[in-house]
């Protein structure tokens, strides 16, 4: 289908190739890229691209279009750049992949050591940052609330449950 559609481009000095790559093959195929593009866009907003998420475990900085939650991944000019057109795109491409007298782009290798740091900030670090401190404030727990309030929070966790797996109450009451 994609390979069709890009027949139709008949495109002059571009050529694309699309292959199948084994799950081991492909940090090792983006490791060997200067940069990645991310097209991926968000119905929801809230959903954030997990390709940025291999570029950067890569080491590979990227241009990525804009959407709502994007800026928690991709901060702009630190370990990529974010468009909002096909022209600011263009823009961006030509002057990451530019070349100085030395062979060397200075954007882009501020970029790449934007990655470096994204990179340091692992899971757990950002959990005990960030969700740690919620679960530390005093909360109203349910059982300080009376009763009815926890009563309505398990049947709703119920019937959440029933309508996700329908036998579920069967297998609760055989118990």
């Amino acid at each position: 289908m994609y390979e069709e559609k890009i027949a139709q481009l008949h495109l002059q000095h571009i050529f694309i190739r699309t292959m199948w790559l084994e799950a081991g093959d492909y940090p090792t195929l983006l490791g060997s890229c200067d940069l990645g593009v991310c097209l991926h866009t968000s119905t929801s907003g809230l959903d954030l691209p997990m390709k940025v998420v291999d570029m950067f475990g890569s080491g590979l900085p990227v241009c990525a279009v804009d959407f709502q939650c994007l800026p928690e991944l991709v901060k702009h000019n630190v370990n990529g750049k974010i468009f909002k057109s096909d022209v600011q795109l263009a823009d961006q491409l030509f002057e990451l992949l530019s070349r100085d007298e030395n062979g060397d782009n200075p954007e882009l290798s501020k970029l790449r050591e934007g990655v470096k740091d994204h990179n340091k900030e692992r899971w757990q670090k950002q959990w005990l940052k960030k969700v740690k401190p919620i679960f530390e404030t005093e909360i109203p727990r349910p059982w300080a609330m009376g009763y009815p309030l926890l009563f309505l929070m398990v049947a709703g966790l119920l019937f959440g449950v029933t309508k996700m797996f329908p036998t579920f109450s069967q297998s609760l009451l055989k118990r």
